[in-house]
């Protein structure tokens, strides 16, 4: 078996509430999505800061209440990001951070998953 090794000792890692950098946008003002292709994840950055980072990049994307869709649907409420979306970013962050991740992870965990249980109950 293979061992991933995320990052190194945390106690030498920036906090979370560190400037942001090339590695860190912040989130977009005009809630772009496609700006999400510009994360990269550097070895050596906290995963936990840079996992929240990027969730909250897509929660900034998220549409707010009274947003108009291109259908013409005006949003009833703001958007909010559900379990599977929780689920997913985590799925997403593991593969920036080594793209070996979300195999691996499938491989350790798919047999503990549950109809009620979510990835994100692993982190």
């Amino acid at each position: 078996m293979t061992t991933i090794i995320v990052h190194p000792d945390p106690s030498v890692l920036p906090d979370a509430h560190t400037a942001p950098s090339e590695n860190f946008p912040l989130p977009p003002p005009d809630g772009s999505v496609l700006s999400l292709v510009d994360f990269r994840y550097t070895v050596g950055t906290c995963a936990a800061n840079f996992y929240h980072r990027y969730r909250d990049h897509v929660r900034a994307c998220l549409g707010k209440k009274g947003e108009r869709l291109a259908d013409g649907e005006v949003l009833s409420e703001d958007e909010r990001l559900g379990p599977a979306g929780e689920d997913l970013v985590l799925l997403n962050v593991l593969g920036l951070i080594d793209s070996r991740l979300p195999a691996h992870v499938r491989d350790v965990y798919s047999h503990r998953l549950k109809n009620s249980s979510r990835l994100l109950d692993f982190r």
